[in-house]
């Protein structure tokens, strides 16, 4: 792959998108959210954007463009609201798993997100947690530094493009 300055949309399943930004001197940004469709009020869950494996595996993919880059992961994950009584422990067992793709960097926002951070901080990953989405744009603005690769990843209602718009915005080091 090579980074030249551009933007990719890809079609993901289940109504997903996709949106991968880059530069060759600036932060990499992963949008890996649902998008509401046309016609949407936006006011749905998604229900299949926050799942532990889909979190897994945009995790995993993440590490390997950070790689190619020689720049560091930032991963920032909302909470998994599709799970119901389940959620505090999948919180927790994705967090650990979370460690095998090397995160430089863990910002977990929404309640029971902040189980995501248990292992990798034991670990020494650099964890902060953020009530909602805008308190987790400044606590990744703050960690972010060129070359990196920022993977931004939650539940629909957490209103996580937020974080993505933010670090988009002009002086913001974003592609």
């Amino acid at each position: 792959m090579r980074f030249t300055g551009s933007t990719r949309m890809t079609s993901a399943p289940h109504s997903a998108r996709s949106c991968v930004q880059y530069g060759p001197a600036q932060a990499t940004v992963i949008s890996a959210t649902r998008t509401p469709s046309r016609g949407s009020r936006g006011g749905s869950e998604g229900g299949l954007d926050a799942r532990p494996a889909s979190v897994r595996s945009s995790a995993n993919v993440a590490r390997q463009l950070a790689d190619l880059r020689g720049g560091r992961l930032i991963l920032v994950l909302g909470e998994m609201r599709e799970l119901g009584a389940l959620s505090l422990d999948a919180h927790r067992e994705v967090g650990a798993d979370l460690v095998a793709a090397r995160p430089d960097a863990l910002v977990a926002f929404g309640g029971d997100a902040a189980a995501f951070l248990d292992e990798p901080g034991r670990r020494g990953v650099d964890v902060a947690f953020a009530d909602d989405a805008s308190a987790a744009l400044e606590l990744v603005r703050a960690r972010r530094a060129p070359r990196d690769v920022v993977l931004v990843k939650a539940s629909r209602s957490l209103r996580a493009e937020r974080i993505v718009a933010g670090l988009r915005e002009p002086g913001s080091g974003g592609a």
